[in-house]
């Protein structure tokens, strides 16, 4: 049972759910109506993601916003598999493969919704920078 849950608003949460199953590699868990649907991925089973419908009627009205200022970063084994990946599945790709000094190499990527997604591989940190910032190397 998953511990932390992470609810999106969403236009068309079948289309949310859809994005997040084939792109990210989510299942969904329940699905009622066309309002809701509950992702889990078993390699991640600790954290739940749900789409709900923008504008149901459980919302508060300030919620029937876009999201604004938010994104979701997932940690990846290869990135440059993924970029591959998503650009097989014709996802819009919002910036290029980015390597950065503090020790990750990321791109991110247009979801429904306009909702950003950072795809990150961890790699070591440059040496340099980090003596920059005063951190141990």
């Amino acid at each position: 049972m998953p511990t932390f849950g992470l609810a999106i608003n969403a236009s068309n949460v079948t289309q949310s759910a859809a994005f997040f199953c084939e792109v990210l590699g989510y299942e969904v868990q329940t699905s009622v109506g066309d309002w809701y649907r509950s992702l889990a991925r078993s390699d991640m089973q600790q954290m739940a993601i749900d789409f709900v419908q923008k504008d149901h009627e459980s919302l508060l009205k300030r919620q029937f916003q876009d999201p604004a200022g938010f994104l979701l970063a997932y940690i990846v084994e290869d990135i440059q598999q993924m970029y591959k990946k998503i650009e097989d599945l014709g996802v819009p790709i919002l910036t290029n493969i980015l390597r950065e000094p503090w020790g990750q190499t990321r791109f991110q990527i247009e979801a429904p919704d306009g909702l950003i997604i950072e795809l990150i591989e961890l790699v070591p940190p440059d040496p340099e920078w980090l003596k920059a910032q005063g951190l141990d190397a």
